[in-house]
């Protein structure tokens, strides 16, 4: 299997890139502000926002300080 070169950068999401740090995150995101987790060093940073009109809640999850997973959960009783 050929590894990727060090120009290879995967997919922004929602302003921001991988890896990159939670101040850097907590700095570009938009949305409302819930709350900070922590867990077994795990950072986890919520927010609030509409997502295509659905209401959804934004999770970034950290470790050693990397955005390393986001997830959206839709909140929205009637989405489906």
């Amino acid at each position: 299997m050929r590894l990727p070169d060090s120009s290879f950068r995967l997919p922004q999401f929602r302003n921001t890139s991988w890896n990159t740090s939670l101040e850097i995150v907590r700095g570009k995101e938009s949305a409302y502000y819930l709350q900070k987790f922590i867990e077994f060093r795990i950072v986890t940073l919520s927010y609030k926002d509409r997502i295509d009109g659905i209401e959804a809640r934004i999770d970034y999850t950290f470790k050693n300080d990397k955005l390393t997973k986001v997830s959206y959960i839709i909140t929205q009783i009637d989405s489906y």
